[in-house]
């Protein structure tokens, strides 16, 4: 077979989906020390190869190791198959930091096929020791050091608020922070303020005490990985441990759709638009939860935090935080019920107004709800069936090219803004008469919303004169997101 006609497909990073890697990416994208590293290929034509291996070395190797890669996909028992057919190979883990460099070698029965060199590289992993110095700073709290971490402990203003770096890095200031009362013994550091925190020497983990009670004790050494992503950039992922009690809940994360109690789950901090079926995915998470046992958490971050809650481990919880090399890792624990969480929780924010109560009512909604008539009769039934819904979503009400038109209204093309005044509904339409709608559902108690994306749709090789207009609006007033060449 000519090799010219075999290509090898491996894309390390896929295209970037968090959730749902694909089948020829490696695994994990950014492996860390420890971990093993799964690589996958493809090739085209799909059955071309009969065999693929991998090659790899370490840096600081001049020989490339070889390990057999296996093929998985679809086939019929003989081997006959037009479906999807991939190659995966498992690299074993490093545990230092170093950059590994693999290739693929494919087999085709005739001849021998290479791909690129690849490379990823591993980071350093950091662990807490034992203390080696401390230093109060008065308001701003006391700063513990060890080898390769020092961490920063701080009363303010009611809340426990926690700084984590490598050494040596500034302290965080705090406004409104009161001085620790600090006792030394001979295996612990004793904190005393609003809350108590006792610190192991020998390793640098903590507990924390209030009104009597433990509200948090870490069952191992805070950790942290570093990592590098495909261009190069480091990351280090901070660790926390904590043990888990029996009947202790987790709520919040920020908008979530599986249950109240998060327990047993796995929750990402991370932005994910997900059409249907959202259960843990979200496009509103919030790196904030409160527990039932007086006390909540929060991390200052935009980044990715992976929140186990007794998932992998049903008597343990942890958090894993991203932050980029030389940036200190940063959260809070708030006390007391879940009033005066919240209270301490956005008392250093700028004061939203008060949420209209009938946002706290019950919402309904449904995709396919796509006429005035069909939006009407399910209100209707809600009436009948004595449902006190106070919001209806309509998500299908405009038409599926400017997506701010309701669907089949009739209107002049104008580059200027619209009123209601500008369209005309049919009366047979789907939508003869949305403003009286609107109007009549009100008088039942209930606030109509419609759904709403900010998107310039590609229609490919179809016409619209409106969309047009709108496109090239945008562009001009620099609304819509550009290339690096300015285009």
């Amino acid at each position: 077979m000519d090799n010219k006609t075999l290509s090898i497909i491996h894309r390390p990073f896929g295209n970037g989906q968090p959730y749902f890697q694909q089948p020829f990416e490696r695994f994990p994208r950014m492996p860390r020390v420890g971990e093993p590293i799964m690589v996958g290929a493809g090739t085209v034509p799909t059955h071309a190869a009969e065999t693929m291996h991998v090659q790899y070395r370490l840096e600081s190797e001049s020989e490339a190791h070889l390990v057999d890669a296996t093929c998985i996909g679809e086939s019929d028992c003989i081997g006959n198959d037009p479906g999807q057919r991939w190659w995966m190979a498992v690299l074993p883990a490093v545990n230092i930091a170093t950059t590994v460099y693999y290739r693929f070698k494919a087999c085709t029965g005739s001849d021998d096929v290479y791909s690129s060199w690849y490379a990823c590289s591993v980071g350093k992993t950091f662990k807490s020791g034992r203390i080696t110095t401390w230093t109060s700073y008065g308001n701003d709290g006391v700063v513990i050091r060890c080898e390769d971490l020092s961490i920063q402990f701080a009363d303010n203003n009611g809340k426990l608020s926690i700084s984590i770096s490598k050494e040596n890095q500034q302290y965080v200031h705090y406004a409104s922070g009161s001085a620790w009362q600090v006792s030394e013994l001979e295996d612990s550091l004793e904190l005393k303020g609003s809350c108590t925190v006792v610190i192991d020497k020998k390793n640098l983990t903590w507990r924390v005490d209030r009104d009597s009670a433990t509200c948090f004790s870490m069952t191992k050494p805070v950790e942290i990985s570093e990592t590098f992503d495909e261009t190069g950039r480091a990351f280090a992922y901070v660790t926390i441990s904590a043990r888990a009690p029996a009947g202790e809940r987790y709520a919040g994360f920020g908008e979530r759709y599986n249950a109240l109690d998060q327990r047993g789950n796995i929750i990402l901090n991370r932005v994910f638009e997900q059409y249907k079926n959202q259960r843990l995915k979200t496009y509103v998470p919030m790196p904030f939860f409160i527990t039932n046992r007086n006390w909540g958490l929060h991390v200052h971050t935009e980044r990715l935090v992976e929140f186990d809650m007794a998932s992998r481990a049903p008597d343990q919880w942890s958090m894993c935080m991203e932050t980029v090399v030389g940036e200190a890792c940063r959260f809070d624990f708030l006390f007391g019920s879940p009033q005066a969480i919240r209270s301490a929780f956005i008392a250093h924010n700028p004061q939203c107004p008060p949420i209209p109560e009938w946002a706290l009512g019950l919402w309904m909604s449904a995709n396919d709800w796509n006429s005035q008539e069909l939006v009407e009769r399910m209100a209707e039934k809600t009436r009948e069936t004595d449902i006190p819904a106070t919001a209806l979503v309509i998500e299908a009400w405009s038409d599926e090219t400017t997506f701010y038109i309701f669907n089949d209204a009739e209107y002049e093309v104008k580059d200027t803004p619209f009123t209601l005044k500008d369209f005309h509904f049919k009366r047979d339409g789907l939508w003869p008469d949305p403003k009286g709608m609107i109007k009549r559902l009100l008088e039942q108690g209930i606030h109509t919303v419609l759904w709403q994306i900010p998107v310039l749709r590609s229609l490919d090789n179809r016409k619209h004169r409106q969309h047009e207009l709108d496109k090239t609006h945008a562009v001009e007033h620099k609304l819509v997101l550009g290339t690096a060449a300015g285009s």
